[in-house]
């Protein structure tokens, strides 16, 4: 195997930028005794080799994978996992339909929020994207109270100082919202009124740019100050944006035009 150096990597990160399986898996696969390197098995995890190495799983040789990338629009009601969890649907369910090969994500969304997650094969890019680049999510919320507004400038969640939340836009738009039973919904609430049979429902529209992504970070500002969120999607991060890309959606982005719009990454 290679002599050590300060390109080497542990193989199973190796495995999983030639876009074969995850390092999770790529970890069993090496304890069950399936993967060679330069035709001597792999004894160890530990071991680090260059990209460069022969590798072997099952007999069969490893070629470095094509880049591959890809924008997905996230509906809400998936998990991001490659594993399902009590029966959730995840996106990678999704992706299988599409016969894309083994892909990571970047960005990952909640259960509940929607929006534009990265697929790509290869891993080296999440930490690359995380540190880069600012995600920007557009709400529907039922109010936006002055101390959210002046909590997200120094935030703090769960004894945590966060860094500062930009507040891009706040509007108010009147959303209908379901046709009124003549029987119910007889206490409406301070933000809903009745038209023409239907509920219409005060709501505010925010945007806010975010410079990390700590978990459900937003969810838990809005629900410190007493705000119900309707809606809750990632519309951009970094150069790409969900742009006229509907739910449920996928486009592959190619290398070049990947390349020309994050020109710092080595791919």
């Amino acid at each position: 195997m290679s002599k050590v150096n300060s390109n080497l990597k542990k193989i199973a990160h190796v495995i999983s930028l030639k876009g074969f399986t995850s390092r999770r898996k790529a970890e069993k696969l090496i304890n069950e005794g399936k993967v060679f390197v330069n035709d001597t098995k792999v004894e160890s995890c530990a071991i680090r080799i260059s990209e460069d190495d022969s590798i072997k799983i099952n007999g069969v040789h490893l070629e470095k994978a094509e880049f591959e990338f890809y924008i997905l629009y996230k509906p809400i009601m998936y998990i991001c996992s490659h594993n399902g969890q009590n029966k959730f649907k995840t996106i990678f369910d999704y992706v299988k339909r599409k016969n894309l090969p083994y892909l990571t994500f970047i960005g990952r969304l909640d259960y509940m929020s929607e929006g534009l997650i990265f697929l790509t094969n290869n891993s080296t890019l999440v930490d690359k994207f995380s540190k880069l680049y600012k995600r920007v999510y557009e709400l529907r919320v039922n109010k936006v109270p002055q101390s959210f507004i002046e909590d997200i400038k120094n935030p703090i969640v769960d004894f945590m100082n966060l860094k500062p939340i930009k507040l891009l836009k706040n509007e108010i738009f009147m959303q209908k919202v379901g046709r009124v039973d003549k029987d119910i919904n007889k206490n409406n609430t301070v933000n809903e009124h009745k038209s023409n049979n239907c509920f219409i429902r005060k709501e505010n529209v925010i945007t806010l740019e975010l410079s990390e992504g700590k978990n459900r970070e937003i969810r838990k500002l809005c629900e410190k100050h007493g705000m119900t969120i309707f809606m809750l999607k990632r519309i951009s991060y970094g150069p790409f944006s969900l742009a006229d890309l509907g739910r449920n959606s996928i486009k592959k982005i190619s290398k070049d035009s990947f390349l020309k719009k994050v020109p710092s990454c080595d791919i």
